[in-house]
Formats: structure tokens, C-alpha cells, sequence
């Protein structure tokens, strides 16, 4: 009996060995698996990292180009508003000295037109008291012809002047503007460098 009952002890404690090594055979097969699921989620990781850092280093190369290309675009663009900004002054300059002249050709005109009417009026005046009683004679519709010459001078002489005077505030009118433009367009350094700042700005936000 004692040895039927050692036998059965012997039977169940040897019964519970293999089931503690099944569990612990299943518990490293779970953590083998769970140890190669890790090294495979580090490998990931890693890869992951890897493309991480070369997309970074590909935006800032990106943004170093971007930076560099606005910078070239707004030289490009400064340089083209400094040629214009000198052929404007240029224009400006020769505007001003064909103002000058035309002032000095009308002061020209004016001397002798005035000298003109002068003389045609003392003429004129002294043909009119010769010969007023030849005019009481002659049809009250024709003209004199000391006055249709004064007339006819003095009328060319007005157009000429009109049309200086028109042509002299054309030019000035233009040359005010041109002046306005330029000093519009002037902008000291820092002005020119806040604008490249804020064109900087611009394109990395629309990027």
C-alpha cells in the first residue's frame, strides 16, 4: 500500500515537472518571439530614423536653394529698378535742359514780336491819320490792309506763344512726375533690406 501510494506520488509530482516545463518551453517560445518582434520594430526604428535625418538634410539643402534663388531674384530685381531709376534721372535731366531751351526761344520770340507790334503800331497809326479820309471813301466791309497784316502777325505770333506755353507745361508737368517717380522709388539700405526680409518671408510661407 505504501509503495502503491509512493508510486502515485511519484506519478503526479512527475506529471506537474513536464507541465512546469511546458509552460516555461511556451514562455520562451512567447519571449523568443516578443525579443525577435522588438529587434524587428528597432530595425524599423532605425530605418526610420535613417530617412528622418536625409529628408531633413534634403529641406534645409531645399531652403538653402530657395533662400539663394529669392536672394538672386531680388538682386536681379533691385539692379533692374536701379538702370531704370538712372535712365529716369537721365530722361529728367534732358527734359530739364529742353525746358531751359525753349524758355530761352520764347524770350527770343517775345523781344522781336514785341519790337514788331511796336513798330507796326506806329505805322499803323500814322497810316490811319494819312489816310482817314481815303477810308470815310471805301466800303465799311473792307478791312485795312495795315490791319490785316497787324492782325495776321499778331494772330501767328499768339499761336507760337500759345503753343510754347503748352508744350513748355507739358514738359514741366512730365518732369514733375518724373521727379515724383524717382523719389517714390528711392528707398534707403535698411528699407531695401526689410523688403528682402519680408519677400524671404513671403515665399517660405507660400512654400
Amino acid at each position: 500500500m505504501i509503495i502503491l501510494t509512493m508510486c502515485l506520488s511519484g506519478s503526479r509530482r512527475s506529471s506537474l515537472q513536464e507541465q512546469c516545463l511546458l509552460k516555461v518551453s511556451e514562455e520562451i517560445i512567447r519571449l523568443s518571439a516578443f525579443e525577435s518582434e522588438c529587434s524587428r520594430k528597432d530595425h524599423e526604428i532605425s530605418v526610420l530614423q535613417g530617412k528622418l535625418t536625409e529628408v531633413t538634410n534634403q529641406l534645409r539643402l531645399t531652403n538653402n536653394d530657395d533662400i539663394v534663388k529669392v536672394q538672386a531674384e531680388l538682386i536681379l530685381r533691385l539692379g533692374e529698378e536701379i538702370q531704370r531709376l538712372h535712365r529716369v534721372e537721365e530722361e529728367a535731366q534732358g527734359k530739364s535742359q529742353l525746358i531751359a531751351e525753349l524758355r530761352e526761344e520764347m524770350q527770343r520770340m517775345e523781344q522781336p514780336s514785341l519790337q514788331w507790334e511796336r513798330t507796326v503800331g506806329v505805322f499803323t497809326q500814322q497810316d490811319r491819320q494819312s489816310s482817314h479820309s481815303e477810308m470815310e471813301l471805301e466800303a465799311p466791309q473792307k478791312m485795312c490792309p495795315e490791319t490785316e497784316l497787324e492782325n495776321r502777325a499778331q494772330a501767328e505770333h499768339t499761336r507760337e506763344r500759345d503753343e510754347c506755353e503748352t508744350m513748355n507745361k507739358t514738359l514741366i508737368k512730365e518732369l514733375e512726375e518724373i521727379k515724383h517717380d524717382y523719389m517714390i522709388s528711392t528707398v534707403n539700405p535698411v528699407s531695401i533690406q526689410i523688403w528682402v526680409i519680408n519677400e524671404m518671408r513671403l515665399t517660405w510661407r507660400e512654400s
